[in-house]
């Protein structure tokens, strides 16, 4: 998609319109700078695979905004309704698997406590619906999609608790629960909504009552991991839990894997405090001995946003990350400043989005991993659009 954007730039000189952004250009800027520090990084080929194309990104982006400013109305309204055949069809079919051990095309569970419905192995389900349902839910505001009915929103709402909370994913779940209750912050007209969600927390609360191995992995696991669980707790969770060994009452950051990792990052940036080691050189600098804080101090990366940019891309990256998350809070508070004055529902959710992808105090992915990179530019597309659309009616 991203080369194929690129061929219609040179061919119809979208330089002018889509490039001269300067969304776009602090991106090209911050990719500029990954390159650079990928060029004195100790495997350079390596550290090249992640930054040299970066942008491809960013021009995926481009491409949304493109996409979505020449489709008419019909196209736009479509696309947003197979977006909710998708999110419910995933949702329901991840019920389905939960329920029978496999789901519609016969792909059994994983892990008892792991629903990945249509991903099968890959154990992504929650990741990929709390990334989405803010952005879709705009997107049917915006466009008024079968009438702004609240209680097609409400299905959907309670269908993807469901299956978010069933996929075992809880730092998804977490977010999935920040992302929305911003959402309804900022809609006084979609307070209603407050049913449906109060619901959707009902009925995770009655599987978790039933199912002991759900209520362990959500609730009781990430106390048991970070070394705050008391043993009569535990005593209730022989057969479920999985044996963490701690040799001492230390508190842990979230488990003794992310404890040790977020330890490596921290030393490997107090080394290289300035640039970092540069883009995916955790994964082979984590065995130097001046790095080793434990057995589990070894990854592909360190499992946090903050220590990945600092280890990774030192004081300079994380300038960058400053100036992102400063934009964004500051975006949100003027559209809270205006809420009663008609709000821009795809801005929002997109900048609810970018607030959760880059929320820094909890375990996040790889930044630089392909996947996880399209599930976080892909907004950026429809909030450059609203954005145009934005300057163009004011006018």
């Amino acid at each position: 998609m991203a080369l194929i954007f690129i061929f219609l730039s040179i061919k119809k000189s979208f330089w002018k319109k889509y490039y001269n952004n300067s969304v776009i250009k602090f991106l090209f800027l911050f990719n500029a700078y990954l390159i650079a520090i990928s060029l004195f990084s100790d495997d350079i080929l390596l550290s090249l695979k992640s930054s040299l194309f970066y942008f491809r990104f960013s021009i995926f982006s481009l491409a949304v905004w493109y996409l979505m400013e020449k489709s008419d109305i019909s196209y736009k309204k479509n696309y947003i309704i197979y977006l909710f055949i998708l999110f419910i069809l995933l949702s329901l079919d991840a019920i389905f698997q939960y329920s029978f051990g496999q789901n519609i095309l016969g792909f059994e569970i994983v892990r008892p406590e792991r629903i990945s419905s249509f991903f099968k192995e890959q154990l992504v389900l929650g990741s990929y619906q709390t990334r989405l349902l803010v952005l879709l839910m705009g997107l049917y505001i915006a466009f008024n999609i079968f009438y702004k009915n609240k209680i097609i929103l409400g299905v959907i709402l309670i269908l993807t608790f469901t299956s978010v909370f069933l996929s075992g994913e809880r730092t998804s779940f977490v977010l999935l629960l920040l992302s929305i209750l911003l959402f309804l912050l900022f809609n006084k007209p979609l307070l209603k909504l407050l049913i449906p969600f109060i619901i959707s927390l009902f009925l995770i609360l009655v599987i978790a009552y039933f199912d002991k191995n759900m209520r362990y992995r959500i609730f009781v696991e990430p106390l048991h991991q970070s070394n705050l669980a008391s043993e009569k707790l535990l005593d209730e969770f022989k057969k479920e839990k999985n044996y963490y060994v701690h040799e001492d009452e230390v508190v842990l950051i979230f488990s003794k894997e992310h404890t040790q990792q977020y330890n490596t990052a921290f030393k490997m940036f107090l080394d290289n405090p300035i640039t970092g080691l540069g883009p995916k050189m955790f994964r082979v600098k984590c065995s130097d001995k001046k790095y080793y804080s434990g057995l589990y101090s070894c990854s592909t990366h360190p499992h946090n946003i903050l220590m990945q940019i600092l280890s990774e891309t030192g004081i300079i990256g994380m300038l960058f990350y400053l100036i992102i998350i400063y934009f964004i809070i500051s975006q949100l508070i003027r559209i809270y400043i205006k809420k009663n004055v008609n709000i821009n529902y795809i801005k929002l959710s997109c900048l609810i989005l970018f607030f959760i992808n880059m929320f820094p105090f909890v375990p996040s992915g790889n930044i630089f991993n392909n996947w996880l990179s399209i599930i976080f530019y892909f907004p950026l597309g429809f909030y450059l659009y609203s954005s145009s659309m934005e300057n163009y009616e004011k006018k």
